[in-house]
């Protein structure tokens, strides 16, 4: 088999279904974690100033 054709046509339309039906839930992840990294890069920068430290 070619690499092209390596996956059966049922199995490669299964593929792409799951990866449509959970783009939403992984964009939502990676958005929720630059959230908290950004949250957390604030509170890393304010907190000494308050003679407190992030831990």
């Amino acid at each position: 088999m070619t690499k092209s054709n390596m996956f059966s046509p049922g199995v490669r339309e299964r593929a792409v279904r799951l990866g449509q039906e959970h783009r939403g839930e992984y964009l939502h992840t990676n958005m929720a974690k630059e959230k908290i990294t950004g949250i957390w890069a604030e509170a890393a920068a304010i907190l000494p100033k308050a003679g407190a430290a992030p831990g």
